[in-house]
């Protein structure tokens, strides 16, 4: 099999998914479409050259809904010829965009892209409402437990303690933070709005000053017991003899506002193309 390469990558930074946050007034669409716009000025890209593109979003419903990769590749201006589609595989999203999307560039010899956006103080976390999140019955058919309830079941698994998972994010928070004031910022676009202001250019949910003793002091999700989730768990994992609930607001991955392009390509398409 041909191998693939990443040619260039951007994302805009990451905003806070509230109301308060820098992009929350822009709409989903404009922003994958902003980071795509960028990712063919900077290569010189003959977007007619793009044989297939594959983008991540989790939550598919109102202003992120209709194949809004396809949308946001139009309105960036990119070749109509260009198909897409968009997929949904959670937290895996853009990475399984890109994972299909590299596919698609050996397939063919040539060029692929990959994206990915969600605008989570806009589109919140199920806002599609789901069937097995309102319908107790099929939730426990199907086995669908809550995400954090989830992540305590596989610390629990994997014998992970609050200490380890505290550690690990202070030291996550200190790495992003030494990274933005070293500069490392390649592959970042700034956000700007209709008038060409400047909404946000460096990520807002940095948490500086996170360490293992503050993150300590917080309540963890869930207590023992969960409302029955703990019961439920273990009556199918007796093993474990009780859960371990080690997941806070502060060791969790925050909710965020963000877009991201990839272009993939094979060597040849590459230097056929000059990139």
């Amino acid at each position: 099999m041909l191998e693939c390469y990443i040619i260039d990558a951007v994302r805009t930074p990451r905003g806070a998914a509230k109301e308060t946050g820098a992009l929350h007034s822009v709409e989903p669409v404009q922003l994958l479409a902003g980071t795509l716009r960028a990712l063919q000025q900077r290569t010189g890209l003959d977007t007619e050259q793009v044989y297939d593109a594959v983008f991540g979003c989790v939550t598919q419903t109102g202003e992120q809904g209709g194949n809004i990769g396809k949308a946001a590749s139009l309105l960036a201006g990119w070749s109509p010829h260009m198909s897409a589609v968009t997929i949904n595989r959670f937290c895996a999203s853009g990475l399984s965009a890109v994972n299909l999307a590299s596919l698609q560039a050996r397939d063919c010899d040539g060029l692929a892209l990959a994206g990915g956006v969600e605008m989570m103080s806009r589109v919140p976390m199920f806002g599609d409402k789901p069937s097995y999140v309102g319908d107790k019955t099929l939730a426990s058919t199907i086995g669908f437990v809550p995400p954090p309830w989830s992540s305590d079941l596989v610390a629990t698994r994997q014998r992970y303690s609050r200490t380890d998972c505290d550690t690990y994010a202070a030291l996550s928070q200190s790495r992003a933070l030494a990274a933005r004031d070293a500069g490392l910022a390649y592959s970042m676009v700034p956000v700007t709005d209709a008038q060409g202001n400047i909404l946000l250019a460096q990520d807002e949910n940095i948490r500086a000053g996170s360490t293992v003793e503050k993150l300590a002091g917080l309540r963890t999700v869930y207590e023992d017991g969960a409302n029955g989730l703990d019961a439920w768990g273990l009556a199918r994992e007796p093993a474990l003899g009780s859960i371990r609930h080690v997941h806070t607001a502060g060791n969790a991955p925050c909710m965020a506002d963000g877009a991201a392009a990839v272009l993939l390509g094979t060597k040849a398409a590459a230097q056929r193309l000059g990139l």
